[in-house]
């Protein structure tokens, strides 16, 4: 929440970004709380190996259910998050300032795991990385920061004028799921399926990518951690 009203402050009014019509309240909570659901996700697994290496190192089990259970405990927040953002989005519309898209609500658990699993399988990707390169981490704390501000969170897509940066920005993968979302839970959003099959088929080279080079780590990691 706190974050919310400082987007709202320095976005909203003092750089008067526009909310393509959407309650910045709502807006900028919902997207909070969504970067929220991707960052954790990525920052919890990136220094997986190192943070449980003394478990790792005394009993045997399929390593992988730590990323996915850092996982599993940023969808738990989330969906603590997602209980206010229902209750915002309840007075707005019985106000009528919003206009969800209510048949396209199934789609929202998948679009909420595919969010998850990208920030997982970035950061187990990274967690294979820091296990020789310590420092590593202070580069992925600023990354995920940078990160933020190269995906529509504070900002929406309709904002940003036709170019190449524009493009750029489609192309990363959390962009069209971010504004799919907005799409049905606030009824705005600039969605196209071309970048968002982009987008998913990244996700799931990332995932199998970053799972393989995990577990090819897990079985050296003792000597380097």
């Amino acid at each position: 929440m706190l974050s919310s009203l400082v987007y709202m402050f320095i976005f909203g009014h003092i750089a008067e970004i526009g909310t393509d019509g959407v309650p910045q309240i709502l807006f900028y909570f919902l997207s909070s709380s969504l970067w929220g659901l991707f960052s954790y996700s990525l920052t919890s697994n990136a220094s997986t190996f190192v943070t449980n290496a003394h478990l790792f190192g005394k009993v045997y089990f399929p390593r992988l259910t730590v990323p996915f259970s850092n996982m599993l405990v940023s969808i738990l927040k989330f969906l603590v998050q997602l209980g206010i953002v229902a209750v915002l989005m309840a007075a707005y519309v019985v106000r009528g300032a919003i206009h969800p898209n209510w048949g396209m609500f199934p789609l929202l658990p998948l679009l909420f795991i595919q969010l998850s699993f990208l920030g997982m399988s970035t950061g187990i990707f990274l967690s294979s990385l820091t296990t020789r390169y310590r420092d590593l981490m202070l580069v992925v704390t600023v990354g995920v920061n940078l990160w933020m501000y190269a995906s529509p969170v504070v900002y929406p897509m309709s904002s940003l004028s036709e170019g190449l940066m524009k493009t750029l920005i489609k192309l990363n993968p959390v962009t069209e799921v971010l504004e799919l979302v907005r799409l049905i839970m606030v009824g705005e959003g600039e969605f196209e399926m071309a970048y968002y099959g982009i987008g998913l088929i990244i996700t799931i080279i990332m995932f199998a990518g970053g799972a393989a080079i995990f577990n090819r780590v897990e079985r050296t990691f003792a000597d380097t951690v």
